[in-house]
């Protein structure tokens, strides 16, 4: 293994949550042997003084222990919110490093979550399509053949890349809008995959949402990019209480949770079965959490 990619992790006022998160990552096999950096977001104008006592006492969180080799942390004067935030510190950390690691204060990591994470950076580094390492995978119904697998798609709890892929990023929703739409009927449904992603670009670009992962995932689309994605998860979210940003409700918050995914040489290309059946599982679990939406939608449809 070559050096070790720095793990950033964002964190702003959820003191409980932080703790957590920073506990399962000291846990990990790599962490005296890694480098971290914290970033803590800032109050907002409007903060009470509830929320200052929480964005205080986080910043003593991230403070009170070693969790790693070596921790830094970043406290902003000001919030920046989360895009903002997470924008600018992955882009920092990537330029100087070429690689990076990150990770929300909402993000409960298995054991082998940092071996998988550094191992999967190494062996895709110099492969051009590939352009980000995952470590959630929704609880689809397949029987996997490998561990590991391709789709184009990105992630975001938990995950890595590159510097040489985050340039591709692209910040602007009006122009990321623009290029998706200009794309065949076929690539749009790709791209949207049963999960409401043009609906969220759409709402980014309207300013209703200030979503930087949907962002990301155009961006990666849009390159012909890949993501690696684990067969079961190696990180759970904690954050559907509420108190998370992008908060939204799942009917199935189910996450099947390993402990170490071993690396596989597969091929590099999209795997066919596996998005069909992610596609088919997307669906089901919007039909669930919106039934009148849909239904509505499929009435719609036999009316024609």
């Amino acid at each position: 293994m070559s050096s070790l990619a720095p793990i950033v992790l964002f964190a702003y006022n959820r003191p409980d949550h932080t703790y957590a998160t920073l506990k399962s990552l000291k846990e990990n096999d790599l962490a005296e042997r890694s480098e971290l950096f914290i970033y803590c977001d800032g109050p907002k104008s409007t903060s009470d003084e509830s929320t200052l006592n929480a964005i205080r006492e986080v910043r003593e969180i991230v403070k009170s222990e070693k969790w790693c080799k070596e921790v830094t942390v970043v406290e902003r004067e000001v919030n920046y919110g989360l895009s903002k935030s997470i924008i600018t510190g992955v882009t920092a950390i990537v330029e100087e490093y070429g690689k990076v690691i990150v990770l929300e204060d909402d993000i409960v990591t298995s054991k082998g979550f940092l071996a998988y994470m550094n191992d999967s950076l190494d062996k895709y580094e110099k492969v051009e399509e590939v352009m980000h390492i995952a470590s959630y995978f929704y609880p689809i119904n397949h029987n996997f053949e490998t561990q590991t697998f391709f789709l184009t798609l990105g992630t975001c709890w938990g995950w890595g890349t590159w510097d040489s892929s985050w340039r591709s990023f692209e910040s602007s929703a009006d122009s990321l809008w623009e290029r998706i739409n200009e794309q065949p009927l076929d690539i749009l449904k790709e791209f949207d995959n049963q999960n409401n992603s043009l609906r969220l670009l759409r709402r980014t670009k309207l300013g209703q949402v200030d979503s930087w992962a949907i962002r990301w995932y155009a961006s990666i689309f849009l390159n012909k990019g890949l993501g690696l994605h684990p067969y079961k998860s190696l990180v759970e979210n904690i954050g559907f209480d509420g108190t998370g940003t992008n908060y939204f409700a799942l009917k199935n918050k189910k996450v099947d949770k390993v402990s170490f995914i071993e690396l596989e040489d597969i091929k590099i290309e999209k795997s066919k079965k596996i998005a069909l059946k992610l596609r088919k599982y997307f669906f089901r679990q919007r039909l669930i959490s919106a039934p009148a939406f849909y239904f509505k939608k499929i009435r719609c449809l036999g009316s024609f």
